[in-house]
């Protein structure tokens, strides 16, 4: 490999409540130690080109987890949270979305025998976070070993989290997993309550899976760089699929069901969550797919409630693990106080032989118990066009309106998002201009010109 150096310069109109019209430069470098391993930085770094849009107004009665985009990032994302196997895990040991855009990134990534390595310093203004992983996989793949650290540190604050699993497979059908993890710093409260500690099973064939999961999560087992959706939980889950292939000369494909069996209670021996929930699916050979759920889940929230947080319905998708699909789902059940019921509805589909247009109505409407009732919407639309191998535009606009389903709280939302794009990539080089921020709930009003400069390898290698 061949050292490479990424360096950019950027001009920005904006307004003040965007942070005004301003330039920016820096630089990001990637160098080659030894075979297999290299060292790359991001000095002042940028990262405003449009991102995907992922907002949604999906109930849930947990955190959610959006992708990571920034390339410091996702460079080496792919060696933390590396547990092959986990079911139907609290949440991630490493959620890097946490940490906001850093002054200056370093990190090591690499590969030598049967180890994989990583580590990267995030340096903020007062703050500083840390990642650091060694993975080992032995011989014939049959055994993986992991250890990791994350830390952050900030005038008066600090938390380490540690975690290490092993896991066993045949490669035939049977693996077993364990898996511990800690948690210091000055927001646990009782050390005796900042472990996670996992342990199970997955008996599997090629068309079918039985899982078993032993899990226990400390109530201070929260690492400040991580999203644990639900901590202080000890019980079981349960995890069942089966899949039934069709002949070629049947109008089905394949027929799948999922069962889903969960009891955890909090260090008091109280009941806090359960999930008895079963879904099927149905391939066409038309590439029709339709979808079912029932089943039964309750929380322990915030209030002291052991509230339900049911949603199951049927969805049809057309052109099912296409490039074009099309979705309406319908969904219903108790959702704390009230039952909610909720639309989905987006289509892909091609305009010319360049040119893809999405178009989305999503809403939620949730009937109090009380008499009150809560309702939002969401409708987007996105356009991306190929002007060719190495340019494209792309366009978008979102409106996200209305009450979101009550559990212990609700709030009104209402907001327009414009976006516009273009990329174009030439030798050695990269151009982008961009309006807005797709990734902001509305409009950032603000103009973006970017363009960088490989020196030494192109970008990607």
């Amino acid at each position: 490999a061949k050292p490479r150096i990424g360096l950019y310069g950027l001009a920005a109109a904006a307004s003040s409540s965007a942070g005004g019209t301003t330039s920016r430069s820096g630089v990001d470098f990637s160098v080659p130690i030894f075979q297999g391993t290299s060292f790359f930085a991001t000095i002042h770094p940028d990262f405003s080109n449009v991102e995907t849009d992922q907002q949604t107004i999906a109930p849930t009665a947990f955190a959610r987890l959006l992708n990571e985009t920034r390339p410091f990032f996702t460079q080496g994302l792919q060696f933390y949270n590396s547990t092959p196997n986990c079911t139907d895990c609290p949440g991630t040991q490493l959620y890097t979305n946490s940490i906001p855009t850093p002054r200056d990134g370093y990190a090591l990534e690499g590969q030598r025998g049967q180890f994989t390595y990583a580590t990267f310093d995030a340096i903020g203004t007062g703050r500083n976070d840390t990642a650091q992983v060694l993975n080992y996989t032995s011989p014939g793949n049959k055994n993986f070993f992991t250890v990791q650290r994350n830390a952050v540190d900030m005038p008066g604050f600090k938390d380490d989290s540690y975690n290490v699993s092993f896991t066993h497979d045949n490669l035939s059908n049977l693996s077993e997993w364990i898996r511990y993890a800690n948690d210091y710093g000055t927001q646990v409260k009782d050390g005796t309550q900042a472990q996670r500690y996992e342990g199970g099973f997955n008996w599997y064939s090629p068309t079918s899976s039985l899982q078993f999961e032993m899990r226990k999560v400390g109530a201070y087992f929260l690492p400040y760089d991580g999203l644990i959706f639900h901590p202080d939980i000890a019980g079981y889950v349960v995890s069942a699929f089966k899949q039934i292939n069709f002949a070629r000369t049947s109008p089905f494909k394949t027929f799948q069901i999922n069962a889903d069996l969960e009891r955890f209670h909090a260090h008091d021996g109280a009941l806090n969550q359960t999930n008895n929930g079963v879904n099927f699916s149905l391939t066409m050979r038309n590439q029709l797919n339709v979808q079912a759920s029932t089943g039964a889940s309750y929380l322990l929230l915030r209030n002291g409630i052991f509230s339900p947080i049911n949603q199951q319905g049927l969805a049809l998708t057309w052109d099912f693990n296409s490039a074009t699909p099309t979705l309406v789902q319908f969904t219903t059940g108790r959702f704390g106080p009230g039952r909610l019921n909720s639309w989905t509805r987006s289509s892909t589909m091609r305009v010319g032989n360049r040119g893809s247009l999405l178009l989305e109505a999503d809403d939620t409407d949730q009937a109090m118990d009380n008499g009150a009732r809560y309702v939002q919407w969401l409708e987007r639309g996105a356009y991306a066009f190929s002007l060719g191998r190495d340019e494209s535009l792309a366009l978008g606009v979102r409106r996200i309106i209305g009450y979101q389903p009550y559990l212990t709280n609700t709030s009104f939302a209402s907001g327009w998002n414009l976006t516009a794009a273009y990329h174009r990539r030439t030798p050695f080089g990269e151009l982008y201009a961009a309006y807005g921020d797709a990734s902001a709930f509305s409009t950032v009003p603000q103009f973006i010109v970017k363009l960088i400069r490989y020196v030494g390898a192109d970008k990607g290698t």
